[in-house]
């Protein structure tokens, strides 16, 4: 009776290691998944968050040709579009011409644009992003 419980016992010896490589094997790989995940949940968010950014950026744009249609020297230090701050650096590359730097923010994104505007009539002439 002895030796058939000996033998019982290495059977369930010998069927534990492989019980257990493969749950190591099963967690790496969840590991391996669930880190991708991760990688591909904070690309998604840095994603939204420049489109975002671009959308308050050429709202930005937007305001300052409406009011630079009002007051040809306007030329704020900054803006607000739907309540988010943009940076503006205005100056006149020619007579008759505004040359606008608008700089948003949203997270961990910034976007830039320079646009060159004719006063009259008012027309936009360029806009460039770096």
């Amino acid at each position: 009776m002895t030796e058939f419980n000996k033998k019982n016992s290495q059977i369930g010896m010998s069927l534990l290691l492989p019980v257990l490589l493969l749950g190591a094997v099963g967690i790496s790989v969840f590991l391996m998944i669930s880190s991708s995940a991760l990688g591909s949940l904070a690309e998604a968010i840095v994603r939204h968050d420049a489109v975002e950014a671009k959308s308050y950026l050429e709202g930005c744009l937007d305001e300052f040709i409406i009011q630079l249609s009002i007051d040809e020297d306007y030329s704020p230090g900054t803006l607000s579009f739907f309540d988010e701050p943009c940076a503006l650096v205005v100056d006149t590359p020619a007579v008759g011409q505004r040359r606008v730097v608008i700089i948003a923010e949203d997270g961990l994104v910034t976007q830039q644009l320079t646009a060159v505007i004719q006063l009259s009539p008012l027309t936009i002439l360029s806009i460039t992003e770096p």
